[in-house]
This record gives C-alpha cells, structure tokens and sequence, in this order.
C-alpha cells in the first residue's frame, strides 16, 4: 500500500508486466517496486541500478552493501527499508545482533575497524552530505579500502538514500507478510521510539 495509485500485477502489461516478472519474490512483487507502476521507464532504471549496485558482484560484499542499506534506512527512520535490507543482511551474516545494533545504534554494533569507517562515512554522507570532505575519503583508504570501492561504498549510499525517499515519501507501507512472519514490527518500532534514534 501507498499514498498514490499503483497497478496490481494482475493489471501488469507490456514493460511493466517485465519488471514485474523480474522483480518477483516469493510470487508477489514488493510494494517498493509497484509504487513505481505508473512509469515502467523509471522502474525499469531502477530496477538495473539495483542490481548493479546492490546484488552483482563487485568490490564490496553483499554483506557490506546491506550493512550499509540497513544503517542508511535507520538514519533515515525509513521503517520499509530498514526491514528489508535488515532481514537481507540477517540472511546474509546469520548476526540478528549485528542487524539490531545497526538498527538501534550503530557505534554498538560489532564491527571491524574497516567496516566502522565504512558505516560512519555511510551515516555522515546520508545526514550531512556537505560536511563530507576529501579528509573522510582519505580515512576509508587508511582503512584499507581502495577507490574503487570507495566509489561502490558512496554508490550503494546513494542509491540506498533514494529508495528511502521513494519508500518515505509515498508512503509505502511494509508488505502484510512482515507482520506474520517474526518480530520485525516490535524491533523497528521500538528503534524508532529510541530518543538518540
């Protein structure tokens, strides 16, 4: 459910009807994607954007990528995303313990001094983007990280900060099946109440 009309995959034709085929979980396609129903084109970019940046291979770990989706999504107080890049990334590592603490407070979560750099560039470029200066990208090398994956960390920023805004701003409404299905409902709201959240 959303704030503007959307097309069922049952009214799917034509381009639409192929994103749809390709963006299909578990039979249902997710709500993120039919919020954008109404223009196949822009579905269909994302949904390529989405799959270069996030689920091929490249410098980055899907590990790190959904580290970062799920800190991106709680900094941004994106329930939908936190959800879904929380559960990906607990798939991913088998840590709850990892997905919580990014969630609720990401300087608890149990991390390796690369991967904290990486999470702190990730929250700084989400909550201040004009604060960031070539000092911070300095920091991910001394870390170990080369440009390119300096530029795949900045990447899945991006594209995470804009699907949290799609997600926030049209009011896509987590999918039925997180609320039968384990106690998502309860770890985010419970996040989002947290006074330093």
């Amino acid at each position: 459910m959303s704030w503007i009309k959307t097309i069922d995959e049952e009214q799917a034709r034509g381009g639409l009807l192929q994103c749809y085929n390709a963006a299909t979980r578990a039979g249902t396609v997710d709500d993120i994607i039919k919020v954008q129903s109404l223009d196949s084109g822009a579905l269909l970019s994302h949904l390529n954007l989405y799959k270069s940046v996030v689920l091929e291979s490249g410098p980055l770990s899907r590990a790190r990528r959904e580290m970062i989706g799920t800190v991106v999504s709680a900094a941004n107080r994106c329930r939908y995303c936190m959800v879904h890049h929380g559960e990906a990334l607990r798939k991913i590592t088998e840590n709850m313990r990892l997905v919580l603490a990014l969630i609720v407070d990401y300087d608890a979560a149990p991390l390796q001094e690369n991967d904290r750099a990486m999470i702190e560039y990730a929250v700084q470029l989400t909550e201040e983007p004009s604060s960031v200066v070539e000092e911070d990208i300095d920091r991910l090398r001394e870390v170990g990280f080369s440009d390119k994956e300096v530029l795949s960390i900045t990447q899945s920023v991006a594209y995470f900060n804009f699907v949290n805004r799609m997600a926030s701003g049209l009011g896509v409404e987590l999918e039925r099946r997180w609320f039968e299905e384990g106690p998502w409902r309860e770890i985010v709201d419970s996040a989002l109440q947290r006074s330093s959240f």
